[in-house]
């Protein structure tokens, strides 16, 4: 009896204590009014934004207009002042759909992060743009062009991404871990005093 309670409170703590994750949106820089950043061959629009936990992206999507039909790659770039194609870390795409503008993008993702700054980026084979004016802009936005980006000063092109971030355990889990914890040490004590005939 004894066996099956440790094994059933150890199973149960290590339940509890697995890393716990909620769906979220990590970024929403809200729907931009213009279409004004040019997405053509040989360029990448970037943006910064920022972590606040460990997450895991699993979505992105960009404010995109143009004809439609042309392949947009999604670049994930580690942190700096500007983002730096040698520290690319995750790279996509999709194909544009017709719009004078419209959120496109890719799902599915499992882009696994820590918390911190980190840069995204979109480039196009044919030429699209990106809409500007978004409500709530990036932090920083940058350029990149002949293997090198430079500092972009647009009004903040459009940029949604959503994925699972790390959520911290409520007080009632920890009091059960808790609890768990000492069931099991209690049982562990009991069991050599038993061998003994000991009560």
């Amino acid at each position: 009896m004894r066996k099956k309670i440790i094994g059933l409170t150890t199973a149960t703590l290590a339940t509890l204590m697995a890393p716990m994750a909620e769906a979220a949106t990590l970024v929403d820089t809200g729907t931009p009014t213009t279409l004004g950043s040019a997405l053509a061959p040989g360029g990448t629009l970037a943006g910064k934004f920022t972590l606040g936990s460990a997450s895991t992206i699993t979505g992105v999507q960009g404010y995109i207009g143009g004809a439609g039909g042309h392949t947009i790659t999604v670049s994930l770039f580690g942190p700096g002042t500007l983002p730096s194609y040698a520290n690319t870390l995750q790279t996509t795409s999709f194909t544009s759909t017709g719009s004078t503008g419209s959120w496109q993008g890719v799902s599915g993702l499992n882009w696994s992060l820590a918390a911190g700054d980190y840069w995204i980026g979109f480039d196009s084979n044919g030429n699209d743009a990106m809409g500007g004016g978004s409500p709530n802009p990036l932090s920083s936005y940058a350029y990149g062009v002949g293997g090198t980006f430079y500092p972009y000063n647009v009004l903040g092109f459009g940029v949604q991404i959503t994925g699972v971030t790390a959520a911290v355990p409520e007080p009632s889990t920890w009091l059960l871990m808790i609890c768990g914890i000492g069931l099991v040490a209690a049982a562990q004590r009991r069991r050599p005093r038993a061998r003994l005939g000991l009560t």
